[in-house]
């Protein structure tokens, strides 16, 4: 059969109608091998007025009763559950992540009081306190969390920005309307902190308990 081509439609590389033909129903209908005239897979009904929905839902069950109608309602139904069930599953791994990273910094910080064994035997000897030594350690810690804190938070709200301005507008703009919650890089700033103070504290009680002298004949 000869067709007459009217046009091309333009679609993103990443669109998965990219290698789609689009014709006429009742001219596909006729070529194909069974000729399955009235039969569509799927069809998308707008109605003049919301409070038709219900409806025109009612009368398309009562018309065809084999045929499984999704309203407007129904699918953000099933679109927020999906999220939801993305929210729980981020959370949980961001979770992970953290006790991860906990357990990295206490690690780096005792590899930290382990290396300086020395020069903390010589500061207690000549009159540092463990105050002195805890504080120390700490503000370090606090130092190296602000400085990483600061830059994840950055790298993440560029990779976030790109992200959903390229996708959105891949998928025809659809996540441009979700946006970066500042709230998000605050907690994640705030958790970076927390976890770069308690590092800190953890391997700077250990080192407080050094004796000058334990500490100096390592020398």
């Amino acid at each position: 059969t000869d067709y007459e081509v009217v046009g091309i439609v333009e679609v993103s590389a990443t669109n998965i109608m990219k290698s789609h033909i689009y014709v006429n129903l009742p001219v596909v209908q006729e070529v194909l091998p069974e000729k399955p005239i009235g039969l569509v897979n799927i069809g998308l009904i707008r109605t003049t007025s919301p409070t038709n929905v219900e409806e025109t839902a009612a009368e398309l069950e009562e018309n065809w009763p084999n045929s499984s109608i999704l309203t407007g309602s129904d699918l953000t139904e099933t679109a927020f559950s999906i999220i939801r069930i993305n929210e729980e599953t981020a959370w949980s791994f961001s979770l992970a992540l953290v006790i991860i990273t906990v357990l990295f910094m206490v690690k780096s910080q005792l590899s930290n009081v382990a290396e300086r064994t020395k020069e903390i035997g010589i500061l207690k000897a000549i009159g540092w306190s463990n105050t002195n030594v805890v504080n120390q350690i700490v503000t370090e810690s606090l130092v190296q969390a602000t400085i990483g804190g600061l830059v994840g938070c950055g790298l993440g709200y560029l990779f976030a920005v790109y992200v959903l301005s390229t996708i959105g507008g891949e998928i025809g703009g659809a996540l441009n309307l979700v946006s970066v919650d500042p709230l998000l890089i605050g907690i994640g700033f705030a958790v970076a902190l927390l976890t770069g103070i308690a590092a800190g504290l953890f391997s700077s009680l250990r080192a407080a308990r050094l004796t000058p002298v334990k500490a100096i004949k390592t020398i």
